[in-house]
């Protein structure tokens, strides 16, 4: 996928009546961001505002043949918008150059970023989908078809140079019923992954992309997941599991990082990556304490977590990269966010202040029982001191009396051991303790 790479890519935005200058600048910086993450070169840029898009030209014919003149010497234009094929297929006619719009240019992204078999088939999915309508027997359409990355090695189609559409198009339809299949697959082995954490505390690291997920995640879990200053450095959902002070252990992962806009296909394509999301006990919101939109950025996740149903898990809001804002802006970020963690992963800040929250956390989904436990059954008290938090114990007539909060998914497993034994409700050795 370097078809892109050095290639000189004139930016445009249609900015509509529902949209605020703020929003439009920040949008239009962020398809700058996504354009070089894409290995592209920006030359320049330009907008135009609308009360609603033209059906046939999105800008309208004489505004495309203006935007030709200011992209004189560009390689291809991007436009801030999702246009549809037949605006595709007409501002390329007029322009007679190659015409992306920001979901295709995302899509691009993600083609590239894939490492894992599951991110490729997720991503090929998608980019398939996108371009199956878009098939206009243009070249470089076709050639985008056939540089499509595959799991398999075989993109499917004859190569470039296919002509005959309808043949290509049951060839893309076939590869996209395939894809399905293969996702479905990894869905059930993920499913499968899930139930064997079940009754673990699960953590969910979620963001704006480029916040510095993944740089936490290492910090915190030992992993090794890739970092780079660029958006969406991770796709695949990473998952570690980590002790925390307590001596308890929580499942923790990384998820890929969410955009403004992110394409309603790259949704469904990563439902399974999105499923770590959706599956969590406890959310942890990182966002950039140094970002300007950082506002606009935490209502876009917000948004976002409400469309996954994923809204109402608890969640701990960390402040990343203060080591980039001043004393004036740190002091009024803390006054507005007061529960948040302020953490700078680069120095190392906040760090042991996020894993003491998350332990915290955990007790929310945890429920006071006595045990008593036979001395030698060494699993059973390496198990507790794992996934419980010990609050007293004692040993007496070759017995371990200990008083823990353990996770309520973890009941049915000391039942046995419960003393008093569950339902019977008198006192315990260390007083009065409420049975679940």
């Amino acid at each position: 996928m370097e078809g892109y790479n050095g290639q000189k890519a004139f930016v445009f935005q249609v900015v509509l009546s529902s949209v605020s200058e703020r929003e439009a600048e920040e949008s239009l910086e962020e398809l700058e961001r996504l354009a070089e993450t894409a290995g592209m070169v920006v030359v320049g840029k330009g907008r135009q505002r609308r009360g609603k898009p033209d059906p046939a030209f999105y800008i309208g014919k004489g505004k495309a043949l203006e935007l030709k003149a200011m992209a004189e010497g560009a390689d291809l234009i991007l436009f801030d918008n999702d246009l549809s094929p037949a605006q595709v297929k007409n501002l390329e006619d007029i322009l007679d150059l190659r015409v992306m719009d920001r979901t295709e240019v995302v899509l691009e992204i993600f083609t590239r970023r894939a490492r894992t078999a599951e991110a490729k088939i997720q991503s090929e999915l998608a980019r398939l989908e996108y371009l199956l309508p878009r098939l206009v027997g243009k070249g470089h359409m076709l050639s985008q078809i056939g540089a499509v990355s595959t799991v398999s090695g075989r993109s499917g189609t004859r190569g470039p140079g296919e002509t005959k559409l309808e043949t290509l198009r049951r060839h893309i339809t076939s590869r996209i019923a395939y894809l399905k299949r293969e996702l479905k697959r990894i869905d059930k082995r993920r499913e499968v992954e899930r139930r064997g954490r079940k009754g673990v505390i699960k953590v969910a690291l979620v963001g704006y992309t480029n916040v510095g997920k993944s740089t936490i995640f290492n910090m915190i879990s030992g992993a090794n997941v890739y970092v780079d200053d660029k958006l969406f450095s991770t796709l695949d959902p990473t998952v570690r599991s980590v002790e925390l002070r307590s001596g308890r252990k929580v499942v923790i992962s990384d998820t890929v990082g969410f955009i403004r806009n992110l394409p309603p296909r790259l949704i469904a394509a990563f439902r399974s990556t999105l499923q770590e999301v959706v599956d969590a006990d406890i959310m942890v919101h990182i966002a950039d304490a140094s970002d300007p939109a950082l506002e606009d950025h935490m209502e876009i996740i917000e948004k976002t977590l409400e469309d996954l149903g994923a809204l109402e898990i608890p969640s701990i809001l960390v402040l990343n990269k203060i080591d980039r804002v001043d004393r004036d802006r740190l002091e009024h970020l803390k006054a507005v966010y007061r529960d948040a963690v302020f953490a700078s992963a680069k120095e190392g800040i906040g760090i042991e202040e996020l894993l003491r929250r998350i332990d915290d956390m955990v007790d929310m989904f945890s429920i006071p029982l006595s045990l008593s436990i036979p001395e030698w059954d060494g699993k059973t008290i390496s198990r507790l001191y794992e996934v419980g938090k010990i609050l007293e114990k004692h040993v007496e007539d070759g017995r371990i009396f200990i008083k823990a909060m353990v996770p309520s998914g973890y009941i049915g497993y000391f039942r046995n051991l419960h003393h008093p034994p569950l339902g019977r409700g008198s006192p315990s050795r260390f007083g009065e303790l409420d049975d679940p």
